[in-house]
């Protein structure tokens, strides 16, 4: 098993001491920083999402689509084999059509710079708003439209099954048969529909552990979002799932 970090580029510092300790870096895209200035590592790209003002589900300048081809173009200079993206919240005017357009739109971008393009499942809800997408039927409909890959955010599935009241096993055992390709890994609330990142010695965190950990393959690819990526909290949680058997 791969394990990875995940951090966004304005710490340099914390990039480098992070390539000390992890398989690679996945990078959630910050604009103008200085690829030259980053440690020598494996890396992955996050593209930009709403945080940059991207909802792939619209057309046109408010689709934000610039803005992930500029991430795409990062990633090309980093040396990324993949991209993961969102897909979009519901707004006037949105739609799954229009997210499959412009998927397809940086699919071909993506492939042009030998980037491999995945998408990421999503709560029902967050802070950016109502997902258009949150539900394993959801995603295959894309995947099978478009021909991209598959990362599995577990916390995000059980936040989704919480939403529409359904069983989370259920929910991730649907995920699970699109064939992920990366996975995101945290603990959180399960007891809630918002998505919240915790440490995994978190006592607010009761994600089913038990449960996750035996279905990751151990060739998988898996990323740790921690609250606070600093190298001691990386090998932190390193450790705990060296104790859990999953390393």
């Amino acid at each position: 098993m791969k394990i990875g970090a995940k951090t966004n580029l304005d710490d340099i510092g914390v990039a480098k001491a992070l390539a000390k300790e992890a398989d690679f870096i996945e990078i959630y895209y910050t604009s103008g920083v200085d690829y030259k200035k980053m440690p020598k590592a494996v890396y992955t790209m996050h593209c930009p999402h709403h945080d940059f003002g991207v909802n792939l589900a619209l057309l046109g300048s408010k689709s934000g689509v610039s803005a992930v081809k500029d991430s795409l173009v990062l990633a090309e200079k980093l040396k990324c084999k993949t991209a993961i993206v969102h897909t979009g919240t519901k707004a006037p005017g949105a739609s799954v059509e229009n997210m499959i357009k412009n998927l397809k739109g940086l699919m071909k971008f993506a492939k042009s710079k030998k980037i491999r393009l995945l998408i990421e499942n999503l709560p029902y809800m967050s802070n950016a708003g109502t997902h258009t997408t949150s539900l394993p039927g959801e995603y295959k409909k894309i995947i099978d439209e478009i021909g991209c890959g598959f990362c599995l955010d577990f916390s995000h599935a059980i936040h989704s099954a919480f939403a529409h009241k359904t069983d989370y096993k259920k929910v991730i055992t649907d995920f699970l048969k699109l064939k992920p390709e990366y996975f995101h890994l945290y603990n959180t609330n399960m007891n809630q529909a918002n998505d919240v990142h915790l440490s995994f010695d978190d006592e607010n965190g009761n994600i089913d552990f038990d449960f996750i950990l035996p279905l990751i393959p151990k060739n998988a690819v898996v990323a740790l979002e921690l609250p606070d990526p600093k190298v001691k909290n990386f090998i932190n949680a390193k450790k705990f799932l060296k104790s859990k058997g999953a390393i």
